[in-house]
């Protein structure tokens, strides 16, 4: 994608927009899907994530971006609990901030 593509899809979509358009998407795509899809993108970064340890050249913002976007989806599905996940985050965070302040 070109520079100026990236630059006109960073204007025209809006944070409410973005929520549409992750449940638009598994509602399109199924759940299964989703979730598939995701373990691909993981795996795209971890290779991206390795390339960039070892020096050489990596997609890794490319790469992070699509996970960002995956797991997005995944709280859209109905089989994952959001609050749960969001219950989940808040202690990790939490866990992280204790390690900080070591």
């Amino acid at each position: 994608m070109r520079v100026g593509t990236i630059s006109a899809l960073r204007l025209s979509i809006k944070g409410g927009n973005k929520v549409n358009i992750y449940k638009r998407a598994v509602d399109r795509f199924g759940e299964e899907s989703r979730l598939n899809l995701m373990m691909e993108e993981a795996a795209e970064l971890i290779q991206a994530c390795s390339k960039e340890q070892r020096g050489l050249d990596s997609n890794i913002n490319e790469e992070i971006a699509d996970v960002e976007i995956m797991l997005e989806q995944l709280k859209y599905c109905k089989c994952y609990d959001r609050q749960e996940i969001d219950a989940q985050h808040n202690i990790k965070v939490k866990l992280l901030e204790g390690l900080i302040c070591r």
